[in-house]
């Protein structure tokens, strides 16, 4: 039996209600990091939000460039990156390119399409977009690293990112039926078995939004 791979993940979150400064709580995740290293972890992951009075990172790939040189042994990537509110997909295949390159092959990418509606209006994006705009993303990462021109209209693509599910209890079914749009056919049949036995739940049932997610 293979041994369990490990990964810590970091939010730098500080203590503002112990008078924590900012900066203490990413000295500290950065020496955590580098001790997960010494000590044979996997993996070290940044997270995203933004606005938050405590600080979250709002900025995981440049934590993930911090992240790479603190744990050199470690593979490194973002848990989850909020791809809508990134900016333009190609800055951000440019970007994580720049960390890749940095750690030499240690990135890690995943990505989500955010679920608050706050973080959004903070960059004046409409949030009823971001699923299209996540997806554009997925698209356009994809073109971009193959490292030939491309010319980009919507279409469906096979991606090989991994995907955040998030919130699974109300919208497992919606994410998983998204992520059958963008995973090889051979997945087709787990994903329909996964889509059922999710709405056999009570969970599911007593879900409020249970008939959308039925017809998703």
């Amino acid at each position: 039996m293979k041994a369990p791979k490990l990964g810590i993940s970091f939010s730098f979150q500080a203590h503002r209600g112990l008078g924590e400064p900012y900066d203490k709580a990413y000295r500290e995740g950065l020496e955590l990091a580098a001790e997960a290293s010494r000590l044979g972890y996997h993996s070290v992951w940044a997270s995203e939000h933004h606005g938050e009075a405590d600080g979250y990172c709002p900025s995981p790939v440049v934590a993930c460039a911090a992240l790479a040189v603190a744990a050199p042994n470690c593979r490194v990537g973002q848990a989850v990156g909020l791809a809508p509110l990134a900016g333009h997909p190609m800055r951000l295949a440019e970007d994580l390119s720049v960390v890749d390159n940095l750690s030499g092959g240690r990135i890690e990418i995943g990505l989500g399409q955010g679920y608050r509606p706050a973080e959004f209006e903070m960059f004046g994006w409409p949030y009823i977009k971001r699923t299209t705009a996540f997806e554009e993303s997925l698209d356009i990462l994809e073109k971009a690293w193959t490292g030939e021109p491309f010319d980009y209209e919507k279409e469906n693509t096979v991606r090989s990112l991994w995907i955040a599910e998030g919130l699974t209890d109300y919208y497992g079914d919606l994410q998983l039926r998204r992520a059958g749009l963008t995973s090889p056919p051979e997945y087709a049949a787990l994903l329909s078995n996964a889509i059922q036995t999710l709405q056999s739940t009570s969970t599911f049932q007593n879900n409020p939004f249970a008939d959308l997610l039925k017809k998703a």
